[in-house]
């Protein structure tokens, strides 16, 4: 019950904040292989490379450039990051929701600041899930979420180690 209260929470400042969002010409997106370059990442320690960094650019009908990679540890912990760019005007919403802050015998939301950037760190304990979201230069969306982990230190381990300088650097 408490955990639909809080997805109610969240979406109504979403909500709020898509109907303030400026419109503008979106630039166009950076081609995935650039982005894979961030994700060329070594796993926290113990962990190995699922997945080898992937990813793929839409030229229509929305420029969208996207790319992942994925660690985990046997069949149960997993870590997917994900970089996104082309969602144009749709990450003011994060700045809204940064100050969103919740916490229940079941999960909370909360800010976090990694390498001087704020981004919103989610983490629900029975299901052992997390999730760091990090805007960046306000064009990238960077995800990392885990499951089977027992708190977000390992996500923001992981956030620690992408170059996000060089990702800012290619908004420009």
């Amino acid at each position: 019950m408490r955990t639909r209260l809080t997805e109610r929470v969240i979406m109504a400042v979403l909500a709020a904040a898509l109907v303030c969002l400026p419109v503008h010409a979106p630039a166009q997106p950076v081609h995935f292989k650039e982005l894979m370059t961030i994700l060329a990442i070594d796993p926290p320690g113990g962990w190995q490379v699922l997945e080898k960094p992937r990813g793929s650019t839409h030229k229509a009908p929305v420029q969208v450039s996207e790319a992942e990679v994925v660690f985990g540890i046997g069949d149960h912990k997993k870590i997917e990051v994900k970089i996104v760019d082309g969602l144009g005007g749709m990450l003011g919403f994060l700045g809204i929701a940064q100050g969103l802050e919740m916490e229940s015998s079941e999960e909370y939301v909360k800010p976090v600041k990694i390498q001087d950037l704020q981004g919103i760190e989610s983490f629900k304990f029975k299901d052992k899930h997390g999730e760091i979201k990090l805007p960046v230069a306000n064009r990238f969306l960077v995800t990392i979420t885990g499951s089977g982990i027992d708190n977000a230190e390992v996500l923001r381990e992981v956030a620690d180690k992408l170059d996000l300088k060089k990702l800012a650097d290619l908004a420009k």
